[in-house]
């Protein structure tokens, strides 16, 4: 190839011109749609809520991710999409929309999906408001 073939298949192309086209780096075709990062974080986490016939529950569980918007969690107990749960977990002061840096976060949370796992459910839920520090 020219010198000048080269320069003006280098301007027309993202690729540089040495590369050929058998080699061009795939597009990414999944778009990320989230507004926060997941960070992958196991964290010791009490989670209550209300079953079916209005019987309080509360559980010791764990997360599996956690973002400023939600968090991941692996539970026994068996929710449903749109159930009102309330966490307390120890999330790190980066993940916190309030001003407690330190302590146990307390929050509500809306389950979003639900997925089993064997025994266990991952029970993906999107915080619902700013928790407050006790």
């Amino acid at each position: 190839m020219n010198y000048e073939l080269e320069n003006q298949v280098s301007k027309r192309s993202p690729y540089p011109a040495t590369t050929s086209y058998n080699q061009r780096p795939l597009p990414n075709l999944k778009t990320e749609r989230r507004r926060d990062l997941r960070h992958t974080m196991i964290l010791p986490v009490k989670v209550a809520g209300t079953d079916s016939f209005k019987r309080q529950w509360s559980e010791l569980g764990k997360t599996l991710n956690v973002s400023s918007g939600g968090v991941a969690l692996m539970l026994s107990k068996k929710v449903l999409n749109g159930d009102i749960l309330f966490l307390e977990l120890p999330l790190p002061a980066r993940f916190r929309k309030d001003n407690g840096a330190y302590g146990i976060y307390y929050t509500y949370v809306r389950v979003r999906y639900v997925e089993m796992r064997g025994a266990q459910q991952i029970v993906r839920a999107q915080f619902l408001r700013q928790p407050s520090a006790s």
